[in-house]
């Protein structure tokens, strides 16, 4: 049995399992309470310090705690969540615990990567990113600062569907699409296609739905001509808007994706999603024909037309997603030999 801590002081607001049933969650605050769930049900004994939090208590076998009261809590790996800057910290206090980065963003090559960098090369620690693009990314940038012969120091585990995400019976309507990604990943340019709709006779009835994650606002005013705006729903309300989608409309071609939940989890109740070469949507994609090129829009609407006229792609989660295979690549990493922190 391993002692897992997660720490994390830079999320504003807490989450655990609680919310993750009953709030809007972005994707890094989800995967860290399915995977910290997930290794509970393992045997294992996972706190997760959070700022922000006000009291302790346990949820769903995990402890949770102000990020200040931690003390009797002595683990065997600290997994520091967005900010490596912890760990010389964390190495004096629990110098046999194994100290990790779980960062789920794309770096950038700039003054905070190099405070994480030197964090984890002090102090002998890993990074977790979440998929192999995102990865390559991360080498590129520690190249760029002269870190070569590093690159061992960083690893990918895959955010997690859960194992019984799976299709079911829930009606699919033809005439609706779904966007469910944060604003700046897309919205206005999937609008844009959107507003193209009219003109041809095979795609005037549909509406566009629009979900929030609830921790970015749109920051714009939506057109009220068949679009619907859901609001900020919890993960288990987005999901059956998607389940009931047609498909998922997302024109991102501006900030990549490291991962892309919203299609894996799109793919796994079987709604099908058209998005650009963009990021790891290539890594992550179920079929080949979710990816286009959306510099050319009457493309993507010929695309869009001949799945309306044919029928859609048959979509399901890929194995190597589902929770359990996540689950074991994380014991994997906690088993690993460690030399412990440098002298």
């Amino acid at each position: 049995m391993y002692r897992i801590l997660f720490v994390d002081e830079v999320t504003g607001k807490p989450y655990d399992g609680n919310t993750l049933e009953n709030k809007p969650q972005g994707g890094s605050e989800s995967t860290v309470t399915r995977v910290a769930e997930g290794l509970v049900r393992r045997g294992h004994r996972v706190c997760m310090a959070q700022l922000g939090r006000a009291e302790r208590a346990i949820v769903n076998g995990v402890e949770v705690t102000p990020f200040t009261n931690i003390e009797d809590f002595v683990p065997t790996h600290v997994v520091c969540v967005w900010s490596a800057r912890r760990l010389d910290e964390i190495s004096k206090r629990w110098p046999r615990a194994r100290g990790f980065l779980y960062y789920q963003d794309v770096p950038v090559p700039n003054e905070p990567f190099v405070t994480d960098t030197e964090a984890l090369i002090g102090n002998n620690g890993t990074a977790i990113v979440v998929s192999a693009w995102q990865r390559e990314q991360w080498i590129n940038c520690m190249r760029a600062f002269g870190y070569a012969g590093d690159e061992n120091r960083v690893v990918h585990l895959y955010n997690p569907i859960p194992d019984d995400l799976q299709p079911d019976a829930t009606p699919v309507d033809p005439d609706k699409f779904i966007y469910f990604s944060i604003p700046d990943k897309g919205l206005r340019e999937t609008l844009n296609l959107f507003s193209r709709f009219p003109h041809y006779p095979q795609l005037r009835d549909v509406r566009l739905y629009v979900a929030s994650p609830g921790y970015r606002e749109i920051g714009f005013e939506l057109p009220t001509d068949r679009v619907v705006y859901l609001g900020k729903l919890p993960w288990k309300d987005v999901i059956q808007e998607v389940r009931s989608s047609f498909m998922v409309l997302d024109c991102n071609v501006r900030r990549p994706e490291t991962f892309g939940l919203v299609h894996a989890e799109a793919d796994a109740v079987g709604t099908p999603w058209i998005g650009g070469d963009l990021g790891a949507n290539r890594e992550v994609r179920y079929h080949p024909d979710e990816l286009m090129d959306l510099s050319d829009p009457d493309a993507v609407i010929r695309r869009i037309i001949d799945w309306k006229e044919n029928g859609r792609l048959q979509v399901r989660g890929r194995e190597e997603f589902r929770l359990s295979n996540v689950l074991n690549e994380w014991e994997k990493l906690l088993a690993e030999e460690w030399e412990g922190p440098n002298p």
